[in-house]
């Protein structure tokens, strides 16, 4: 069973809400698929998604992303597994879909509600708007 596709951007109706001005209101789509991967498609941005590969980053119509890669919306740099877990909080992984194993992480994902935001910490993490970031 394929997983649900997820809207990424700045708009509060967005799957995963990303508050940040270099970002759309329908900036990406997002669908996991096996091993911990994520497939991303473009919608059609004003400030690119990018797949950051061997320092460089490469702009993206329609990639698939492995959980070691980073990805990049507008000004927002993420890491594919931070997205994917964000993803199946959102609620894209079909019941089929086991998570993945994220090395420090024993806690099962709490799910991400509609009123929460995300947005970039001053050292550069995306978290949850009003929660202390787990970096600084």
């Amino acid at each position: 069973m394929p997983s649900k596709s997820l809207i990424i951007g700045r708009d509060r109706a967005a799957d995963i809400p990303i508050a940040d001005s270099s970002v759309s209101r329908r900036h990406a789509q997002v669908e996991l698929i096996e091993g911990g991967r994520v497939f991303l498609t473009d919608c059609q941005s004003s400030n690119g998604t990018f797949v950051i590969r061997s320092g460089q980053s490469i702009r993206i119509t329609q990639e698939t992303v492995s959980p070691g890669e980073q990805v990049r919306f507008g000004d927002v740099v993420m890491a594919v597994s931070d997205l994917a877990d964000l993803a199946r909080r959102a609620g894209a992984a079909s019941p089929a879909t086991p998570p993945v194993q994220q090395p420090g992480r024993n806690a099962a994902p709490v799910p991400l509600a509609r009123s929460e935001k995300l947005v970039r910490c001053l050292c550069g993490a995306v978290i949850v708007a009003g929660k202390p970031c787990p970096f600084c």
